[in-house]
C-alpha cells in the first residue's frame, strides 16, 4: 500500500516537471539611463515634499551634505552628483533613490553617538 501511493504521488508530480518558466528576460536588459535616474529621483523628491517634512535649515543641509561628499570621495565613482537631504521623522532610517538623492531622517542623526556612527 506504502509503495502504490508512493508511485501515485510520484506520477501526479510528472507534469510539473515538463512546466518550463516563461522567459522573462535579462535584468540589465532593464537598466536605466542616468537621466531616466536622474528624472525619476527628482519626481521621487519633489513627492517626499508634498508627502513629508524635509527640513529646509542651512546648518543641517550644509552639515548632512558635506558628511555626504566626504562619503561620496570614497566611491567608486566620486565624481557622480548626490543630493542629501533631511526629513523630519522620529524613525531610525535613510534612503537612497535613483538620481543621487539620498534622504536622513531626524531621528538616525539624534540617535547616533557621533559623526563616525551616523556616516556608517
Amino acid at each position: 500500500m506504502r509503495y502504490l501511493l508512493l508511485l501515485i504521488s510520484y506520477l501526479l508530480t510528472l507534469p510539473c516537471m515538463a512546466i518550463e518558466l516563461p522567459d522573462i528576460g535579462n535584468s540589465a536588459d532593464a537598466a536605466m539611463s542616468p537621466s531616466e535616474e536622474q528624472k525619476l529621483g527628482e519626481a521621487f523628491f519633489r513627492q517626499i515634499r508634498r508627502q513629508a517634512e524635509v527640513i529646509d535649515d542651512i546648518e543641517v543641509n550644509n552639515y548632512i551634505n558635506e558628511l555626504g561628499r566626504q562619503l561620496v570621495s570614497y566611491s567608486d565613482n566620486p565624481q557622480q552628483l548626490f543630493q542629501f537631504f533631511v526629513i523630519k521623522e522620529d524613525s531610525i532610517n535613510a534612503f537612497a533613490v535613483p538620481g543621487g538623492f539620498i534622504g536622513v531622517h531626524t531621528g538616525l542623526i539624534l540617535k547616533t553617538r557621533d559623526e563616525s556612527e551616523l556616516a556608517s
